[in-house]
């Protein structure tokens, strides 16, 4: 028979792949809105082996009456910190319980369409080895970025080969900007985006 503490284990195996279910599909998410009829532009997320967990997946839809486009971002958080807590310290479990179904928040925020934009092309712009050396380790942080998704997807470890930089640098940069959206800070005006250097 297992031990309760192997059953822990084993439990909060099922809640983490369950939360990062919830990460990389967030249309999924039980009582999230719904986002029938936007479409699926960019994602990327951050992956911390002990620390919050978090995606950002931003979406469009074309403006009824107009020719633009709206710009939806949602942000997911999984809560690693106070799921391992509540898995792993007998009193947090008691109090709150030992079920699988993992912490999680979702915000969903407008974003600037044109400034979105602005970044995309920024990106675009961007080239990079397919092939390279990459470190990589047990822990650590995960990193990745999907555009168009699905059809190309790149995961990094830490800080990613150095043949990366521009991708890795501006995915930093674009996280930044997109956390700054969901937690409701005033956003500096736009600027002319700096031209990536090519590797």
């Amino acid at each position: 028979m297992k031990s309760n503490s192997e059953n822990r284990y084993g439990e909060f195996r099922e809640l983490e792949r369950t939360a990062r279910h919830y990460l990389m599909h967030p249309d999924l998410i039980p009582k999230a809105s719904s986002l029938d009829g936007w479409f699926l532009q960019l994602q990327l997320w951050h992956f911390p082996s002990f620390a919050m967990n978090r995606s950002w997946f931003i979406y469009q839809k074309r403006e009824r009456g107009a020719r633009g486009f709206q710009t939806l971002l949602r942000q997911t958080t999984w809560d690693y910190a106070a799921d391992s807590q509540r898995f792993f310290e007998p009193l947090t479990g008691l109090a709150q319980g030992f079920h699988t179904q993992p912490t999680i928040e979702v915000r969903d925020r407008p974003l600037e369409t044109a400034v979105f934009a602005a970044r995309l092309s920024t990106l675009e712009q961007i080239s990079f080895p397919a092939f390279c050396g990459c470190p990589g380790g047990i822990d650590g942080e995960f990193y990745g970025l999907a555009f168009p998704p699905p059809a190309a997807s790149v995961w990094w470890w830490c800080d990613g080969p150095e043949s990366w930089r521009s991708l890795t640098q501006w995915s930093a940069d674009t996280r930044d900007w997109l956390v700054g959206i969901a937690d409701g800070l005033p956003q500096p005006e736009q600027k002319e985006a700096s031209k990536p250097r090519i590797p």
